[in-house]
Order: C-alpha cells, then structure tokens, then sequence
C-alpha cells in the first residue's frame, strides 16, 4: 500500500505505511472469527424464527379447534331444528378444516 493511495492526502506524513507481511499473517485468524461471530448469529436467528413458528403453528392449531367446535355447534343446531342438509353442509366444512 502506497502512501499515495490512501483515503487521506495527508495520512502519509504522520503514519508509517502498513506492514502487509503482519496483516497477511493475522488475516486467517480475523477471518475465523468473523466467521464463528457470523455463524452464531446465524445460529441464534434460526433459533428464534424455530421458536416463532411453532408459535405460530400453535395459534393456528388453536384457531382451527375452535373454528372446528363453532362448525359443529352450528350442525347440532341445524339438527335440533330438523335441517339435516345443513347439518351435514356444517360436518362437511368441518372436516375439510380438520383434515386440512
């Protein structure tokens, strides 16, 4: 690296110029570490996005189930009112829901 190169016009006066043989030589071990920091970022994201998808995934099973028990209230009611074609409309969405 010449001095002339720098970002600095005025960086070649007061600074040596870098010594290229030592940053080669503690460039692997920089690089490591950049990589291990990177990895256990990486790590802890999918972590996190794991966690928050099965959290999700609960909600929707949840939501499902009570869809589910509101489809068979409504067909033990059309039931009750001697409606059985209704009845089996609401049993019908219920099981598309549950087996989806």
């Amino acid at each position: 690296v010449l001095p002339d190169t720098w970002d600095s016009e005025g960086e070649g006066r007061f600074l040596a110029p870098p010594d290229v043989q030592v940053l080669e030589k503690g460039w692997p071990k920089l690089e490591d570490e950049l990589d291990r920091a990177t990895e256990t970022k990486v790590e802890k994201v999918e972590k996190a996005m794991a966690q928050e998808l099965q959290a999700m995934e609960a909600k929707v099973d949840l939501k499902l189930q009570e869809v589910g028990k509101q489809l068979e209230t409504r067909a033990k009611a059309a039931e009750a009112k001697l409606d059985p074609t209704t009845a089996k409309k609401y049993r019908g969405m219920e099981w598309t829901i549950m087996n989806a």
